[in-house]
C-alpha cells in the first residue's frame, strides 16, 4: 500500500482493553479493510488489517466472524483453538472457509440467528434476505410500503438488530418508495420498523444506523445527529453525542462502541450534525468511541488521523487478547494448512511472511510545538530540548526530545528525558512504551532501566519497579536512586533488614542526599517510609493551575469522576443534590491531576446561612506529596467564602489514607479536630447469614412487622407529636435514600413503636443506618427481632454487602455491636467529620495561605 494509516488511541485505551478482557474488529469499506484491534504481550497496541473488496455488515461468533463484501459473504474460523494454540502469538486467527455469492446487493447489516441462518439487509432490493443455494439470495421481508422487490434502493434500509437470536427491528433512512428516494429525506424522515408486527415504532429521525437490542433495550445510532440513544415509547432518547457521522455500534459491559465516519465532502449537508459540528467549533473525526451507558460519557476513543475517513460496522471479541485473519492478498493463505488431529498449525516449507501491516499506531508522545526549529542532528535538537527544559519551557523541550528520536531512533538520552517528562505530565503508559523501546535499542543502559522503574513505580506495579531497580543496579553498582528506591520498596513491606541495608549504599554514595537520609531515619526510627518514586528537580516541574469549575450538577460532574473520591458516579446513584456545587480543579499542562468538590447547603438555624460539605478531595497518585491535594483545599475555601458559606465540613470514614494524607491536610489548613460520630461496622450477606441470633427471637403475635413505604400519615404524625427517640435515630431524616426492601416498622396492638431503617449507600451496599423501639420494649429484645427480619429481608435478595452504623455515643448499641455482630463482621470503622468556621457575622477568620 502507498499510503500509511495513522491510528491515534486515547491515553489509557490499551488499560481500557486489558480490563475489559476484549479485542475489537471494525471494517470500512472506503478503505477496503478489516481491522482487528487487540493488545501485544508488552501491553502496546496491537492493530492487524487486512484488504477485502468492499467490507460492509460483520458479526461475531465465539469462534467466527461473518462480513459482508461487494458481492460475496464470507465466514472466517477461528484456528487457534485450545488443540492447536496460538498462532505466531496471536490467540485468534481468523481464516475465510465459506464464502456465498450474492452479487453486488449493497449488503449492509448481517446477523447468525439462532437456527445458524445468515440474515442480512439487502439494501439494493430494499428487503432482509438469507442465502438460498439457487439464487443469490432468498427475500424473507420487506417493509409494508415497498411494493415491489427492485434494484433502486428505494428506501435505503440498512440495519438490522435480533432478539433472543431473531430478527426484530430494521432501520430505514425514508419510507419511500421510489427509485433512491430516501436522498430526498435524509433529514428528519428516517424511521425504525419492528419486522414482526411491521409496525414503524419510531420515526423523524436522520438516517438512523446499527439498532442493537442490549440491555432490554433498543439502541440506535441518529447518524444525521451524532447521537447514540434508546427508543422509549416511540421516541429516541439522545444519551450522547459524537463528533461525527455515527455508524457501528457494538456492546460489552456497560459501554457502547460507536464508530464515526467523517463527510464524504466537505461539509454533512442539510443534517443536524453539520451546524451542531460548527456551534460547537469541532470537526469531524473517524474513529472509535466509547460511551459509557451509565453517564452518557466518551472514557475513551481511538482516532484515524489520516486515509481511513469512513467506518460501517464494529464487532466485540470477548476473551481475545491479540485476533489475526488471513486475507486474499498474500500467499500466507495458500501456504497455511491444517488436517485433524494436528497439534500446532502446520505450514508449508518456503512460505513468506507476509508484509507488516502498513498501520502505524502514533508513536507522537507529545504535541507538536508550531514553530520548532528542524536541526540537523539528533545530538543538537536533544541539547535545545535541554537548554528548554532548563528554562521551564518543558512544552517545546518535549516536541526537541521527540526531534531528536525522529532524526536518530538510537539517540538514548532523548528517549531517558522525554520519557521523565512524560512521567510529569501523568502519561505513564506511553512513557513506559516509550522506555521500552529505548531497552530494546540498548538494553544495558542503567539510567533507562531506572526511569523504567519508576514508571513502574507510578504506575503501581510494584513487582516490575523492583525487578527494574535490581536490573539497574547490575548494570551499575554505584547507581543512588535504585539503591534508594529498593529501600523504600523493602521498607513497604515491613522488610526492614534488607531495606536498611539498601539505603545505607545510598546514603554512602550521597552522603548530603536530603532524600536518602529522610528515609533511613524514618525506618529506623520506626516511623512509615512513604513509597514515592524520587521527585523531580523543581526546574524541571510543571507548573500546576487552579481554575474553579462552575455550573456543576448531578449529571454533567459525572465527567470528572475519574478525579473523584469517593465516586460522585455512585453517590448520585443512591443520594439526590441537594445544593449548589462548587469545584477547584488543578491541571499540570493542560491535562487534570486533581480536583476538590463541595456541596452548598442551608443552615437550620434563623437568620438563615449557608455552609458547605466537601464531597471529594483527589490528587492522581503520581502527583501526590506536591502540596497540591493542601492547595486544592486552599482555594475551595475562598471560593466558599465569596459565596457567603460561614463554616465548611468533610465527613469520611476512618482509613489508614485518611490518617496520613486527609487529617494531616486539614490541620494544615487550620481545621479543628476531627471527631468520630459513627463506627461503621462492615460485613457480607453471606457472612451475616451464619449468625444464630437471626433466628432465636421470634415476635410474639401482638407484634407485627410490616415495610416502612406503607407507614401512614396518622402514623407518621403520630411518631413527631410523640417524640420519644434522639434525633440520630430520626426515621425521617435522608428519606429520599431509605431502601424499601428492608426498611421496616414495628407494631404492637396496632401502635408503631419501632423501626429500622436502611439506606443504600451504593448499588449493592445497604446501610443499617437506625433502629429504635420504644423504651419499655427494648429490654424484651423486640430491637434484635426487628433487625434480624431486616436482615434476612436483605440476606434473600441479590444486595451483598451490609454496613452497621452505630452512634459512638449510644452505648446500648455498641454493645450489641460487641456481642452479635462482630463475629460476623469482615471489617470495622468510623466516620468523622472535620469542620472549619470560615467566617462570622462580618468578618473572615484568617486562613493560613496554601
Amino acid at each position: 500500500m502507498s499510503s500509511m494509516i495513522q491510528i491515534t488511541p486515547l491515553t489509557h485505551f490499551n488499560e481500557w482493553l486489558a480490563a475489559q478482557k476484549i479485542s475489537l474488529a471494525f471494517t470500512t469499506y472506503q478503505t477496503n479493510r478489516l481491522f482487528l484491534i487487540g493488545l501485544k504481550p508488552d501491553g502496546r497496541l496491537s492493530v492487524f488489517d487486512r484488504e477485502f473488496d468492499r467490507p460492509m455488515g460483520l458479526f461475531a461468533t465465539p469462534e467466527s466472524l461473518v462480513m459482508s463484501t461487494c458481492y460475496q459473504i464470507w465466514q472466517f474460523d477461528n484456528l487457534c483453538r485450545e488443540e492447536v494454540g496460538d498462532y505466531l502469538g496471536y490467540d485468534k486467527l481468523y481464516v475465510p472457509r465459506i464464502g456465498y455469492t450474492t452479487g453486488d446487493i449493497n449488503t449492509h447489516d448481517l446477523i447468525v440467528d439462532k437456527s445458524q441462518n445468515w440474515v442480512f439487509v439487502n439494501t439494493q432490493f430494499s428487503c432482509l434476505a438469507t442465502r438460498d443455494r439457487d439464487y443469490s439470495f432468498r427475500p424473507i421481508w420487506q417493509p409494508p410500503f415497498i411494493s415491489s422487490l427492485a434494484a433502486e434502493d428505494r428506501c435505503h434500509l440498512n440495519g438490522l438488530a435480533m432478539v433472543d437470536g431473531e430478527p426484530a427491528y430494521v432501520t430505514a433512512c425514508s419510507q419511500t418508495d421510489i427509485p433512491a428516494g430516501w436522498r430526498s429525506h435524509r433529514s428528519g424522515g428516517g424511521c425504525i420498523i419492528d419486522i414482526r408486527s411491521n409496525e414503524i415504532i419510531c420515526s423523524g429521525l436522520t438516517m438512523p444506523h446499527s439498532p442493537r437490542f442490549y440491555q432490554n433495550k433498543l439502541w440506535v445510532l441518529n447518524s444525521g445527529t451524532g447521537e447514540l440513544g434508546y427508543v422509549e415509547n416511540g421516541q429516541f432518547q439522545a444519551i450522547a453525542f459524537c463528533p461525527g457521522f455515527v455508524r457501528g455500534l457494538a456492546f460489552h459491559n456497560n459501554y457502547a462502541i460507536v464508530g464515526l465516519s467523517k463527510p464524504r465532502h466537505e461539509n454533512f449537508q442539510g443534517l443536524t450534525l453539520s451546524d451542531r459540528l460548527s456551534a460547537q467549533q469541532q470537526q469531524p473525526q473517524c474513529g472509535l468511541m466509547v460511551v459509557d451507558l451509565n453517564t452518557g460519557n466518551i472514557v475513551q476513543s481511538l482516532i484515524f488521523e489520516e486515509v481511513v475517513k469512513e467506518l460501517f460496522d464494529i464487532a466485540v471479541l470477548p476473551g481475545v487478547r491479540q485476533p489475526r485473519a488471513l486475507g486474499f492478498q498474500t500467499d500466507e493463505i495458500e501456504r497455511l494448512v491444517t488436517f485433524p488431529g494436528s497439534s500446532i498449525i502446520s505450514i508449508r516449507p518456503g512460505i513468506h511472511q507476509p508484509p507488516e501491516t502498513s498501520v502505524k499506531v502514533s508513536e507522537s508522545l507529545v504535541p507538536a510545538v508550531i514553530g520548532t526549529e528542524k536541526l540537523e542532528t539528533a545530538a543538537a535538537a536533544f541539547d535545545r530540548g535541554r537548554d528548554l527544559q532548563k528554562q521551564r519551557k518543558l512544552e517545546e523541550a518535549a516536541a526537541y526530545f521527540q526531534e531528536a528520536i525522529s532524526l536518530d531512533r538510537n539517540y538514548i538520552p532523548a528517549y531517558n528525558n522525554l520519557g521523565n517528562l512524560l512521567q510529569l505530565q501523568g502519561k505513564i503508559p506511553e512513557a513506559i512504551a516509550l522506555l521500552q523501546r529505548a531497552i530494546e535499542i540498548n538494553p544495558n543502559q542503567a539510567a533507562t532501566r531506572c526511569n523504567l522503574a519508576s514508571a513502574y513505580l507510578l504506575q503501581g506495579n510494584i513487582a516490575a519497579a523492583k525487578a527494574g531497580y535490581e536490573e539497574t543496579l547490575r548494570l551499575d553498582p554505584n547507581f543512588y536512586l535504585a539503591y534508594l528506591n529498593l529501600g523504600k520498596l523493602h521498607a513497604s513491606r515491613q522488610e526492614t533488614t534488607i531495606a536498611e541495608g539498601y539505603l545505607r549504599e545510598a546514603l554512602r554514595l550521597k552522603p548530603d542526599n536530603t532524600e536518602v537520609r529522610t528515609a533511613l531515619e524514618s525506618l529506623t526510627s520506626g516511623k512509615p517510609t512513604l513509597l514515592n518514586p524520587p521527585r523531580q528537580p523543581e526546574e524541571t516541574r510543571y507548573p500546576v493551575k487552579y481554575q474553579a469549575v462552575y455550573n456543576l450538577t448531578a449529571d454533567n460532574i459525572s465527567a470528572y469522576d475519574a478525579f473523584t473520591f469517593p465516586s460522585l458516579q455512585k453517590r448520585w446513584q443512591t443520594q439526590i443534590k441537594r445544593g449548589e456545587i462548587v469545584g477547584i480543579s488543578a491541571t499540570i499542562s493542560h491535562q487534570m491531576v486533581g480536583m476538590a468538590i463541595a456541596e452548598i447547603l442551608p443552615e437550620s438555624q434563623n437568620p438563615p446561612s449557608l455552609y458547605a460539605s466537601i464531597i471529594s478531595c483527589y490528587v492522581v497518585p503520581h502527583h501526590r506529596h506536591q502540596n497540591i491535594g493542601t492547595t486544592l483545599i486552599g482555594n475551595l475555601e475562598k471560593e466558599l467564602i465569596k459565596v457567603g458559606c460561614q463554616r465548611v465540613e468533610i465527613s469520611y470514614k476512618s482509613s489508614e489514607l485518611t490518617a496520613v494524607a486527609l487529617e494531616p491536610l486539614l490541620k494544615k489548613r487550620g481545621w479543628l479536630p476531627p471527631q468520630t460520630t459513627f463506627l461503621l461496622a462492615q460485613t457480607t450477606t453471606k457472612k451475616i447469614a451464619e449468625a444464630p441470633w437471626l433466628h432465636k427471637y421470634p415476635l410474639p403475635d401482638s407484634f407485627t412487622v410490616f415495610p416502612w413505604s406503607e407507614l401512614t400519615a396518622q402514623e407518621r404524625q403520630a411518631i413527631l407529636q410523640q417524640g420519644e427517640y434522639p434525633n440520630p435515630l430520626n426515621p425521617f431524616s435522608d428519606e429520599s435514600r431509605i431502601e424499601p426492601l428492608n426498611s421496616l416498622g414495628l407494631c404492637h396492638n396496632g401502635e408503631v413503636i419501632g423501626w429500622t431503617i436502611a439506606h443504600r449507600v451504593a448499588p449493592n451496599t445497604i446501610r443499617y443506618s437506625s433502629l429504635f423501639v420504644r423504651k419499655k420494649y427494648q429490654k424484651l429484645g423486640r430491637g434484635i427481632s426487628l433487625l434480624a427480619a431486616s436482615i434476612k429481608l436483605q440476606i434473600d435478595s441479590e444486595i451483598e454487602n451490609c454496613t452497621f452504623s452505630v452512634a459512638a455515643d449510644n452505648e446500648p448499641m455498641l454493645s450489641f455491636l460487641n456481642r452479635h455482630l462482630r463475629p460476623y463482621l469482615t471489617g470495622i470503622g468510623s466516620s468523622r467529620i472535620a469542620v472549619k468556621l470560615l467566617q462570622k457575622s462580618l468578618g473572615f477568620t484568617k486562613a493560613s495561605n496554601s
